[in-house]
């Protein structure tokens, strides 16, 4: 069963001097349990094996999980709306994955081998302290009103031909999908959108650029972590 988490942490903004947009959250500070928190982005592959249509690069999803003294307390996570493929043959919105379970502790790194987790730690704000960090992100993503719609990154094609069935000694040529490219159209969102979003909303962007060059050195891509949800997409 996952921890509940204490209340609203104190207030503390944004560290760019000049980010006009930066938040502040405000609040009477919990007593701190005096435990060891650690946040951590995990990335596991779409859909299970959807990761392997990411075109040029294998596409990875991000997540965050939460440890207290080395233990699992929750997760943090996005996803598109399944029910909808049956529906009206679209993903409906981004939502949040209400379930602080969805991504267990037994869950594995898409990225992770015999020796490591591949799980990337998350530095709190500047003098804010891991506790308090967790407990904001939480926060946070619960505040997301699952309002924007899931998009799916645009279709890697490759040049062919086929054959003019009005000429069939002549050949037209075709663009011939075979997966998805490795980022998303401008304006358009996911579950990594989700992540850099809910990461810059409490003032913690700089861990952004820590994901990708992770991701990036180990040969994959996370399509959407450029394309923030929007601040105003939070509630609180």
């Amino acid at each position: 069963m996952a921890a509940k988490l204490p209340p609203i942490p104190e207030a503390w903004k944004n560290d760019r001097a000049n980010d006009i947009e930066s938040v502040t959250v405000e609040g009477v500070r919990p007593p701190s349990d005096g435990a060891q928190w650690e946040v951590k982005a995990c990335f596991t592959n779409p859909a299970t094996i959807g990761g392997y249509l990411g075109r040029p690069k294998i596409a990875v999803h991000g997540g965050i999980k939460i440890y207290r003294n080395g233990e699992f307390v929750s997760s943090i996570n996005a996803r598109g709306q399944r029910d909808h493929l049956l529906k009206d043959e679209t993903l409906g919105n981004l939502i949040l994955d209400r379930d602080p379970n969805n991504m267990s502790a037994n869950e594995k790194s898409f990225l992770a081998d015999k020796d490591d987790n591949r799980e990337v730690s998350l530095a709190p704000p500047h003098g804010v302290s891991a506790e308090n960090f967790a407990q904001a992100l939480m926060m946070a993503a619960n505040s997301y009103d699952d309002s924007l719609p899931y998009s799916l990154p645009p279709l890697a094609t490759f040049d062919s031909t086929i054959s003019d069935v009005s000429n069939p000694m002549a050949e037209a040529p075709i663009k011939m999908p075979y997966g998805f490219q490795d980022h998303l159209a401008p304006k358009n969102y996911n579950s990594n959108s989700l992540l850099a979003g809910l990461l810059t909303n409490v003032g913690a962007d700089s861990n952004i650029e820590t994901i990708k060059k992770y991701i990036e050195r180990k040969g994959y891509a996370a399509p959407g972590i450029d394309n923030l949800v929007p601040r105003d997409r939070f509630r609180n």
